[in-house]
């Protein structure tokens, strides 16, 4: 069974040659919820889990980064 998520897609972006995406929940948009995105040959996208705090830090600080640029 694939699970249902009640959120918004806010961003695609690349830290390190890594991709990451970043979803905000429908009913809080305070959060945001980072994941490792990656797609196969067949261009089927797929999500891993951030395991640890350093990485979720870099894609934290990778996506602040993103944003930055794009806005100056």
């Amino acid at each position: 069974m694939v699970p249902s998520w009640n959120v918004r897609f806010w961003q695609f972006f690349d830290v390190d040659n890594q991709n990451y995406i970043a979803l905000v929940p429908v009913d809080n948009d305070e959060e945001v919820i980072f994941y490792r995105y990656f797609e196969d040959e067949e261009g089927n996208p797929s999500l891993e889990n951030i395991d640890s705090d350093d990485e979720l830090m870099l894609s934290v600080t990778g996506l602040m980064s993103y944003w930055m640029r794009k806005n100056l």
